[in-house]
């Protein structure tokens, strides 16, 4: 009896697929192009079969295609198999459905202008719709970009499934060398139609970075979110570099986090109130990345309470102006393309800002670079107990690659709180005017260094260095005895200096410097290799009158100043000298 039974529903199910489709089984060819065709309209993309069709009746009625191709608009599927099982009521009614899709080791490829963005985002989303009208399984599939060879996933496992209007996906692939979890979530699955509205709930989870997006679509079509978004990294240099952006030089750009709440699209990401993370720092305010036609751009306004940029400073200290120094590559890279990868306009304000040994009250900073043009600001500013400002302008010149210059300015600065190297005299007091002017030009980091010039003008008052008594030294000098020994502390009532420095040495074209007693008059060059002092002037007696400030000096000798810059030794010049001290 049951081997009858049996017998009798094989027999009524081969009567099905005979009654309700009779090209399948009369001809290969028009069951192919009658696959194509249902395929075609049912994905929303043109469709090539390129292998007979197989029907396969046990254990369930169901559909193999191999050598299948899909083409839409901006994105293809080549090489991969199809298995589809069939619903046998629908077909006991006349009609094609699908129970359920699975598409095997399809070569994805996305290939998308830029200009073309919004209608072949909104033509992939009505494809999407279609498909996840069925449930559908994509296994060990490999998706490439644009013309690339390398894939950018690999091992793509996702499983769709429809839930009345909505819809999910869950799934992982492989990025590089880190395995992602991804999920998402349709209210509605007509949003990526365009139509209607719903909320979108995804994630993007690995051991290096995680992404959460939880949005409504609708407003702006399939391809426009608003809602909340979370990217967090803990090492956001590996992250870029697996981008193919790798950042230059070494420092830092490790954990890091970007949040908040806007809108995104295929082209922009713009949070009017975001939150971010990077290296200790921690700022608030307004952020957009857009993908503009050439070249990314960044823009915002952030505010940080503490604002540390230690952790970069070395990249640009270790600049060497000697091309053949060891050193990063990238200070040999042409400036112009490490700066125009990117167009930046971003606003930071801070209530401390931090660059090793010096630290400032509240700033404000001002970073644009546009075109390969970048230009620096740093408004006045609390610092040393004075204020202080900074602009940086370098821009592309078709001679020399980059016309680079800089401005600083620091008022009345206290000296006490100058930072010198601890082996060295220490200022005590005193407070200072200084200002400098920088030029240079090179089509590198390096070329600038070698080839800048910057000219020094500062003017001090009321100064105490500890180390050494000046106005005891040159009492001797001018009294033709030997020097006494030093005491702990020089004092000058005023010091004007005119220098000029670049890579090679510091020149002093003028130092005039005033202590209680004497007026100590200098020109002349320090070596930057070896710290090596030559300097030349005299030393004179102030009169003790102050109406007879602008008279010659009571008493005057030509002396030499030689040593270090760290160790200077005043010594008598006796060049020409045919007699003794004037008394």
């Amino acid at each position: 009896m049951k081997r009858l039974l049996a017998s009798l529903a094989a027999v009524l199910v081969l009567g099905a697929v005979l009654v309700s489709a009779p090209a399948f089984l009369i001809s290969t060819d028009a069951a192919r192009a009658r696959i194509e065709a249902e395929l075609s309209a049912w994905f929303g993309a043109q469709v090539r079969v390129g292998a007979p069709p197989r029907v396969a009746v046990l254990p369930r009625l169901s559909l193999a295609l191999d050598d299948v191709s899909l083409r839409g608009e901006g994105w293809s599927l080549t090489d991969a198999s199809l298995r589809a099982r069939l619903d046998l009521s629908a077909l006991l009614g006349g009609t094609t459905r699908l129970a359920s899709l699975v598409i095997e080791n399809p070569q994805i490829r996305i290939a998308v202008p830029s200009e073309a963005r919004p209608q072949a985002a909104m033509a992939a989303g009505r494809a999407l719709q279609r498909i996840l009208r069925h449930p559908l399984t994509v296994s060990n599939g490999v998706l490439r970009i644009g013309e690339a060879s390398d894939p950018l996933l690999r091992e793509i496992a996702l499983r769709l499934a429809s839930d009345g209007d909505g819809a999910s996906v869950r799934g992982a692939f492989l990025f590089a060398d880190q395995r992602v979890e991804a999920s998402l979530a349709l209210a509605d699955t007509a949003v990526l139609a365009g139509q209607g509205a719903g909320s979108v709930v995804a994630s993007l989870a690995s051991s290096l970075a995680t992404l959460r997006v939880d949005a409504m679509a609708g407003k702006g079509g399939a391809s426009h979110l608003s809602g909340s978004f979370d990217l967090s990294t803990s090492d956001l240099r590996g992250l870029l570099e697996r981008f193919g952006h790798a950042p230059v030089g070494d420092a830092a750009l490790g954990v890091a986090r970007v949040s908040g709440t806007g809108s995104a699209s295929l082209s922009a990401l713009e949070l009017d109130t975001a939150r971010v993370e990077l290296d200790g720092n921690s700022g608030e305010g307004r952020l957009a990345l857009y993908d503009g036609h050439e070249h990314p751009r960044l823009e915002g306004t952030l505010a940080f309470e503490r604002l540390d940029l230690s952790a970069y400073l070395p990249e640009v200290q270790g600049v060497a102006p000697d091309p053949d120094a060891p050193g990063p590559d990238w200070h040999r890279v042409p400036l112009y393309r490490l700066l125009s990868r990117m167009d930046i306009d971003l606003r930071l304000s801070t209530a401390r800002l931090v660059a090793g040994e010096l630290e400032t009250g509240p700033s404000a900073v001002s970073l644009l670079l546009r075109d390969g043009d970048l230009s620096v600001n740093l408004s006045e500013t609390q610092v040393a107990g004075g204020t202080g400002t900074l602009t940086v302008r370098a821009r592309p010149e078709t001679e020399s690659g980059y016309a680079a210059s800089a401005m600083l300015i620091g008022e009345d600065l206290a000296l006490a709180e100058v930072a010198l190297p601890e082996d060295g005299p220490q200022f005590a007091a005193g407070r200072v005017r200084v200002r400098m002017d920088v030029t240079a030009r090179g089509a590198t980091l390096a070329h600038l260094a070698r080839s800048y010039r910057a000219a020094i003008a500062a003017d001090a008052k009321d100064i105490e260095i500890q180390g050494g008594d000046l106005d005891r030294t040159m009492d001797s000098l001018l009294a033709g005895e030997t020097a006494q020994e030093a005491g702990s502390v020089s004092r000058f009532d005023t010091v004007a200096a005119r220098l000029e420095l670049d890579a090679e040495a510091l020149r002093v074209s003028e130092f005039d410097a005033r202590t209680p007693r004497h007026r100590l008059v200098l020109s002349g060059r320090i070596a930057r290799a070896d710290s090596g002092v030559a300097l030349r002037g005299s030393v004179g007696q102030r009169r003790d009158d102050p109406a007879d400030a602008t008279a010659p000096p009571a008493k005057t000798m030509p002396v030499l100043v030689r040593g270090t810059l760290m160790a200077p030794r005043l010594l008598p010049d006796m060049t020409g000298l045919k007699g003794p001290p004037d008394r």
